[in-house]
């Protein structure tokens, strides 16, 4: 049982912009199990408006937990984890500290303002159904202390993602889609840990780009293209 559990559905089957399961019409909310325990957000539209996204909507909302589990679960609708002006913090603020492994759930992922997510634990982003419609890694900065990184399901074909921003982790980071462009640097600071890209189609690495294990002995760098005709290159 979460410690902290908030569940809101929209039944307006209009496409307006303002359907929301959970609207944080406030910013500078913060919602806080810093003793421990769960937190879970889950939020439903039955109609979304393609221009504007999200069952659930952060204008600047600190979601914090010592540890456990942070659950953002936008289901088949979209989350928007913070507004233009605005930032949002997950597991912890700047000078705080947090083990609570992150999960962002949403066919739609967005960040128009600043989303910050600094834990110990593992960090994920991925989609409700088989694949994203859409996201955008940009505004969205995950603390390099992140026990793992993984962007998309391992099961995912289908999403167009591109990296924005140095990815780095305290150990692997992953990320599967149909089309991945590496626009950032990619580091794993644990030893053996790998980094790992598979995609349905193309991978493309943008110039200067470096995908590297800093540790002691390294670590597997794994890009595997064309995956569904089993073709992989290794580093």
């Amino acid at each position: 049982t979460p410690a902290i559990a908030m569940q809101g559905k929209c039944d307006d089957a209009t496409t307006g912009a303002g359907q929301r399961g959970l609207y944080f019409t406030l910013a500078g909310t913060t919602v806080s199990a810093t003793g421990g325990g769960n937190i879970t957000f889950t939020g439903d539209n039955v109609a979304v408006a393609s221009t504007n996204p999200g069952s659930i909507y952060m204008p600047g909302v600190d979601v914090l937990a010592s540890g456990g589990t942070i659950k953002i679960d936008s289901l088949s609708d979209g989350v928007v984890l913070s507004t233009s002006g605005y930032t949002s913090d997950f597991g912890a603020i700047s000078g705080g500290t947090s083990a609570a492994a992150v999960n962002i759930i949403g066919d739609k992922v967005i960040s128009a303002g600043t989303a910050n997510v600094k834990t110990t634990g593992a960090v994920s982003i991925e989609s409700s159904g088989a694949n994203f419609s859409s996201i955008s890694l940009a505004n969205i900065n995950i603390d390099s202390g992140a026990s793992s990184i993984r962007i998309g399901k391992t099961t995912d074909t289908g999403s167009s993602i591109t990296t924005s921003g140095a990815l780095a982790a305290a150990g692997p980071i992953s990320i599967y889609g149909a089309t991945i462009t590496v626009s950032s640097n990619l580091t794993s600071s644990l030893a053996s840990a790998a980094i790992t890209l598979k995609a349905s189609g193309n991978i493309n690495v943008d110039a200067n780009r470096t995908l590297s294990n800093s540790a002691t002995g390294g670590g597997p760098i794994i890009l595997w293209a064309d995956s569904k005709i089993g073709r992989a290159s290794c580093g």
